[in-house]
């Protein structure tokens, strides 16, 4: 029997893949949420505690994600999160690279350097995103730097401030999560600021049965995201990062040398061209001074009446 058109299923169905695809979120173990290109979201989470490894609120994760210049995505796992050495980091330490006055390899370093990472159990409690299916499910969350640093504080407040136990199953409370796009430079990325706990406690459920429930439900983040099956060993690591990184960001600087060779060549050149063609200068005649001879009274003279003679004697004859 042929399976029933369902024009409204169908579309629900679409939405969800569209918002997945979006978010990036294809582990259907993790909850991400979504940035409006305009405007803001704003989605209430419940953090939890991980039971299984005795009530630890979150693990930490390194991780190298970039495009690579072989054009291949490289997102791998680095291996200093449990302690190891990594290559990407012996590559940059060896090239001095964040360190030795040329912008572009500094660029390229802050680049392809670890990202840090946090990833959470939470309970969504408020997802307007594919009529809130998500709502009343355990999820892992990750998130970034800035949302690590609101949660540290409310837990490890200044001295004088409230402490908020917000991993409490009774009296803890709810995270809202408010993201929306900021520009900085020519791009635009989400920016979480505006993210606060709420200000009344509340219960993760009306029961000890459901709060029972909903804890046993927690992910074992260590095993789920530390586990060494999803580390590389430093030697794969090294030949995939060589493959789509220094093999061709080498062969960049030999390009680079060329052309700035070329220009130099080209300069050269132009020097010789001009010094060939170079204006003859126009012949311009030289003026003689005339030499004035100095002669004193006497010799002067004497040769006046030697000439005397001569004429005189001419007349003679």
């Amino acid at each position: 029997m042929a399976i029933r058109w369902n024009e409204e299923d169908v579309m629900k169905k679409l939405k969800k893949q569209k918002e997945e695809e979006e978010s990036g979120q294809t582990d259907k173990r993790m909850w991400t949420p979504t940035t409006p290109k305009k405007g803001k979201s704003v989605y209430r989470v419940r953090p939890l505690p991980d039971m299984t490894s005795g009530g630890e609120a979150w693990v930490k994760r390194f991780q190298h994600g970039f495009q690579a210049p072989s054009g291949s995505w490289f997102i791998e796992n680095c291996p200093t999160t449990m302690g190891n050495k990594c290559p990407v980091e012996d590559y940059l330490n060896k090239q001095n690279l964040f360190n030795n006055g040329d912008p572009k390899d500094k660029n390229f370093a802050s680049k392809v350097y670890k990202k840090k990472n946090y990833f959470m159990n939470i309970l969504v409690i408020k997802d307007d995103r594919s009529d809130g299916e998500n709502e009343g499910k355990v999820f892992i969350w990750r998130f970034g730097q800035k949302i690590y640093e609101k949660i540290s504080s409310a837990l490890f407040p200044e001295p004088g401030m409230e402490q908020i136990m917000f991993l409490d199953p009774y009296k803890g409370r709810d995270f809202l999560i408010s993201t929306k796009m900021v520009k900085d430079g020519d791009k635009d990325y989400p920016n979480y600021d505006e993210s606060v706990f709420a200000q009344t406690p509340s219960a993760i459920a009306d029961t000890d049965e459901a709060i029972n429930k909903i804890l046993e439900s927690c992910f074992d983040l260590k095993t789920e995201l530390l586990a060494p099956k999803y580390f590389k060993t430093y030697e794969e690591f090294e030949k995939m990062f060589k493959a789509n990184v220094i093999d061709y960001r080498s062969g960049e600087r030999k390009e680079e040398k060329k052309v700035e060779e070329k220009k130099e060549e080209k300069k050269e050149d132009k020097k010789i061209e001009e010094k060939l063609v170079e204006p003859k200068k126009e012949d311009v005649p030289v003026k003689e001074t005339p030499v004035v001879e100095e002669v004193n009274d006497d010799e002067f003279l004497a040769s006046l009446n030697k000439e005397l003679k001569h004429l005189q004697g001419e007349k003679t004859k």
